[in-house]
């Protein structure tokens, strides 16, 4: 359910006028990556856990922007389907 909120959030939210989430969107954003890494700390192997926090890391970034976030939630959903 957390990849779907995640989802969700990103492609509801309207992007400031510099191409990132605001603050209420981007909070919401922070916290179901939080959830979805205690989630994933108890399915995925050591190895792809480590890689994962890369990843959702990447998401978090704000400076990032909406679009490449939207990239990363795209890899994680195909990387990791495996698991979720």
């Amino acid at each position: 359910m957390t990849n779907r909120n995640i989802d969700r959030i990103i492609t509801a939210a309207q992007p400031s006028e510099y191409g990132v989430l605001y603050y209420k969107d981007y909070g919401l954003l922070v916290a179901e990556s939080h959830v979805l890494r205690q989630c994933a700390v108890n399915v995925l192997p050591t190895q792809e856990f480590r890689e994962f926090l890369v990843d959702v890391d990447e998401l978090v970034d704000i400076k990032a922007g909406i679009e490449r976030q939207k990239q990363v939630i795209r890899r994680l959903r195909w990387g990791y389907s495996k698991w979720f």
